[in-house]
């Protein structure tokens, strides 16, 4: 009886040491076979997208803004950092450009105050900043160059407030604060009507990146990214972030799939409701108080109102053009001139990032040269 209790006593010590010992070394061996298989293929599909970058761009919340491009404003959100300078890359690789944000937090060369010069303040938006291509190709640079041919080199220039993200609010507002200082005879504002719902939800600030204001408290900093969760405890929600930072995972394709889904819904619900007079009277109606504060702002200063619809469709501008035509501000759609690009084949905007690459900008500057020369907008002094 003792002999037999002895026995099985050794017989479960074997297993403990021999045994076990074979299992968790069996085990650890497969575990970490997995993790390098994993980590392998994650930094291949890495590697890969650096030259399929289309395939599958990262699902993150900072854009192809470098981080701290942008500094916090109380009342408007964020402006630009003054004397950053920095390369911008789109997640697609379409473009790779030198940013340099001057001592006025503009995306400009210095304007020296002193001088007596007739001065047109530009503001708007990314499309304005000149995302993509670089400060020479932007569409305003190109324009301010043909008025300095048209009415001398010396005695005219052009004030570049654009600013990635920036909504109509967002734009009056700043316009009040620069109109005093630099004191322009022409006030343009390019217009984006397909991004009203920037009134609703503005961009602004959040760890130095431009994001939606009702997205701030769902962001999280991951390998200098933001990266987006659901989880209201502050603790899963950094870890499905941090989940999210990599592609071998399920967060991963249920964001980019509902993304997908939430942009093809959106184009289906302006689709079905562009022609319909009612619908854009409500979509534009918060619109048409800023831009009735627009032109009072600029009259206010002794400027000449103006505005540049930038990339909508004819139904859409006819609409506002109708409006901004009632209550005397001049209007330029850019709409044919971009159809007439779009229709002889000629790219105008990058393929996949919708901005304009340099052939859309100097189009752009053509219209409008022509837009103000022929409605004697500028003064010949």
């Amino acid at each position: 009886m003792i002999e037999d209790l002895v026995s099985k006593f050794l017989i479960l010590v074997a297993k403990y040491y021999i045994i076990f010992p074979m299992i968790l070394r069996l085990v650890t061996k497969i575990s970490i076979s997995i993790l390098i298989g994993l980590i392998f293929l994650e930094l291949t599909i890495r590697v890969g997208l650096i030259f399929l970058p289309n395939l599958m761009p990262p699902i993150q919340f900072g854009g192809a803004h470098p981080r701290n491009l942008i500094i916090p404003d109380k009342e408007l959100g964020y402006l630009l950092n003054p004397n950053f300078h920095c390369k911008e890359t789109n997640d697609y690789k379409e473009y790779h450009i030198d940013i340099k944000i001057s001592s006025q937090g503009l995306r400009d060369y210095e304007h020296e105050l002193s001088k007596d010069v007739y001065r047109i303040l530009a503001i708007g938006d990314s499309y304005t900043f000149g995302e993509g291509v670089e400060l020479n190709d932007a569409y305003l640079s190109v324009l301010e160059e043909k008025l300095k041919n048209e009415y001398g080199q010396k005695n005219i220039e052009i004030i570049k407030v654009g600013i990635p993200g920036y909504g109509t609010k967002q734009e009056v507002g700043l316009l009040k604060r620069l109109i005093p200082i630099f004191k322009p005879k022409v006030v343009i504002m390019g217009l984006l009507p397909q991004e009203t719902i920037r009134l609703e939800t503005p961009y602004t600030y959040c760890y130095g990146y431009i994001v939606e204001s009702n997205k701030l408290n769902r962001l999280y900093l991951v390998s200098g990214k933001l990266y987006s969760s659901r989880a209201k405890n502050r603790f899963w929600g950094k870890l499905d972030a941090i989940i999210k930072h990599y592609y071998l995972t399920p967060q991963f394709m249920q964001a980019r799939f509902k993304y997908l889904r939430n942009k093809l819904k959106k184009h289906k619900t302006e689709s079905e409701n562009i022609t319909s007079a009612d619908y854009l009277k409500q979509k534009h109606a918060s619109l048409f108080a800023l831009l009735q504060d627009f032109k009072e702002t600029c009259l206010l200063h002794n400027a000449q109102p103006i505005i540049i619809l930038i990339d909508s469709n004819p139904i859409e501008d006819n609409f506002i053009i109708q409006f901004t035509k009632d209550i005397g501000i001049p209007t330029l759609s850019l709409y044919p001139f971009f159809k007439e690009l779009s229709d002889k084949n000629i790219p105008y905007h990058f393929s996949h990032d919708k901005h304009w690459n340099a052939t859309g900008h100097k189009t752009a500057a053509s219209a409008i040269f022509k837009f103000l020369s022929s409605n004697n907008i500028i003064e010949k002094d």
